[in-house]
C-alpha cells in the first residue's frame, strides 16, 4: 500500500543521508561551472583541491604525508597526481635520502595558480553560504565535521584500502 501524499516514512528522501549526497553532487557541478568561469576546466577538476591546497602549504611532501594527511585513498591520490602531473601543475620525483618515497612538487605552472585556486575556493564559499548567518556557516562546519567523525569511527582504516564495488 503506497504512503499518502504529505506522510513521510522513514527512509525516504527527506533523510540526511539524501541531504548530504545531493548537497555533494550540487557542489560538484558549482566547482566545475567555477573552474570553467576562470578557465581552469582544462587544468584542474574536483578532487584536485585538497591536494593542491596542502601542496600550497607545504610543497615538496611525500605522497605517503600527503595521503595519511588529507585520508585519501591510495588510488584516488594515485590517480589524481597522474591528472595534474599530465596537465603540468606537478612534478614527481624520487626522494633524496629515501628512493622509496616520492616527493610532489608544484611545477612553476602549478605555483602561478594559486591565486586563481584561492579566488574560486573564495567564490565557492560565497555562493555555497549565501543566505546564511555567520552563526549559521560556523554551526555548519560543526555539524559536518561531527558527521565526518561518526563515518569515520565507524569506518575502519582498511575501509580506505578497498575498492568499491559496480552494481
Amino acid at each position: 500500500m503506497a504512503a499518502k501524499p504529505g506522510k513521510r516514512r522513514a527512509g525516504g528522501f527527506g533523510e540526511l543521508s539524501f541531504h548530504i549526497g545531493r548537497a555533494y553532487y550540487d557542489h560538484i557541478r558549482l566547482l566545475e561551472r567555477i573552474l570553467e568561469e576562470e578557465g581552469l576546466e582544462d587544468v584542474l577538476c574536483p578532487g584536485m583541491g585538497q591536494i593542491l591546497f596542502a601542496l600550497f602549504e607545504h610543497d615538496g611532501c611525500i605522497i605517503k604525508d600527503l595521503k595519511d594527511n588529507l585520508r585519501l585513498a591510495p588510488s584516488h591520490l594515485t590517480r589524481m597526481l597522474e591528472r595534474m602531473e599530465g596537465a603540468g601543475v606537478i612534478a614527481r620525483r624520487p626522494d633524496a635520502r629515501d628512493r622509496r618515497a616520492t616527493r610532489v612538487r608544484l611545477t612553476p605552472f602549478g605555483r602561478s595558480l594559486e591565486e586563481k585556486c584561492r579566488a574560486v575556493l573564495a567564490k565557492l564559499n560565497r555562493v555555497m553560504s549565501a543566505r546564511m548567518t555567520p552563526g549559521g556557516v560556523q554551526a555548519m562546519k560543526r555539524d559536518l565535521d561531527k558527521i565526518v567523525r561518526n563515518i569515520r569511527a565507524y569506518m575502519s582504516p582498511d575501509d580506505t584500502k578497498r575498492r568499491r564495488k559496480s552494481p
